[in-house]
């Protein structure tokens, strides 16, 4: 993994004279379908950088909303990972992600 899009996209941001739009998603929350539906309508809505979040079971260093986010994450129908690298590398495909 590289960080040359996301360089590219903040100098970008800095020609153009504006600030980035970084909105966060937890994988899995509110439920695998609504979350990667968000996931792929970001870029539309402006978005330049999604940072993805993955739900693990002791968020205590973060706030209560993450925390949240994080335990809705981890409900059985979402708890498996696999999938959510699988979004998180090709946000864009119309392939089916693999199973737990």
């Amino acid at each position: 993994m590289t960080t040359a899009r996301i360089d590219a996209r903040f100098q970008a941001l800095k020609a153009e004279g504006r600030a980035a739009f970084i909105p966060y998603v937890m994988g899995g929350d509110p439920s695998r379908e609504e979350a990667l539906a968000i996931l792929k309508g970001l870029p539309a809505a402006g978005a330049d950088v999604i940072e993805l979040g993955f739900p693990f079971s002791d968020p205590m260093a973060e706030g209560p909303p993450i925390q949240k986010a994080a335990i809705r994450g981890l409900r059985p129908v979402s708890a498996c990972v696999r999938p959510w690298i699988w979004r998180a590398s090709s946000a864009r495909a119309t392939t089916p992600p693999p199973s737990c």
